[in-house]
């Protein structure tokens, strides 16, 4: 199922989600500032950037609730910075201050690619005079190819650093065909807190 173009709307510049498949998420790559190599944070304010305060929501809650769950204090952002779209720096600022973290994790949407995958068919000639159980059988053995379309999302998660506002580590992810912001989010939570672990970021 291809992805549908008016679901961009939902996570403008930074989330996305598309319906189709089960998701499948995977960190590709992962950066960390040298500087912060001894630093481990131990409360992050989740930040989701949305044009649908509703996914926006349920992002910040999915993924505070994933980082609670592995000892992570977390906070999502939506409870300190109820407006919706984009909020001046000192409105952020002042939700770090608030909410005491000493780190905010932001994913942001790099890119959608439209993916297509064929699987061949198999053609068998029709064997008439061979009787009809194996001119039945042949039949069922050839098969057309198959086309399927699927959307691959790359995602960009980045930590930062609240006292000095330096980004301390970054990963690249990427998502296949997810099919709701509850189940993305529950898929790259978990691949992103593995990663955060075995960097010593958390």
């Amino acid at each position: 199922m291809s992805f549908p173009r008016h679901a961009v709307a939902l996570f403008a510049s930074l989330l996305l989600l598309c319906v189709g498949a089960c998701a499948s998420v995977s960190v590709k790559d992962a950066w960390s500032d040298p500087a912060f190599a001894s630093v481990r944070y131990r409360k992050i304010l989740v930040l989701g950037i949305s044009a649908n305060d509703t996914n926006r929501r349920v992002f910040e809650d999915s993924f505070a609730r994933a980082l609670q769950t592995a000892g992570v204090q977390a906070v999502p952002a939506y409870t300190l910075i109820p407006e919706g779209g984009q909020v001046p720096g000192a409105r952020i600022t002042e939700a770090v201050q608030q909410s005491g973290a000493d780190a905010v994790m932001v994913t942001r949407l790099q890119r959608v690619e439209q993916k297509t995958e064929v699987t061949p068919g198999m053609a068998m000639p029709p064997a008439y005079g061979v009787g009809f159980y194996r001119f039945y059988g042949g039949a069922w053995a050839s098969t057309p190819p198959t086309v399927s379309q699927y959307d691959v999302l790359t995602l960009e998660s980045t930590l930062w650093d609240a006292a000095q506002q330096k980004a301390a580590w970054s990963a690249v992810s990427e998502a296949v065909d997810p099919q709701q912001v509850s189940k993305l989010t529950d898929e790259l939570a978990k691949a992103l807190i593995e990663k955060l672990k075995a960097d010593g970021k958390i």
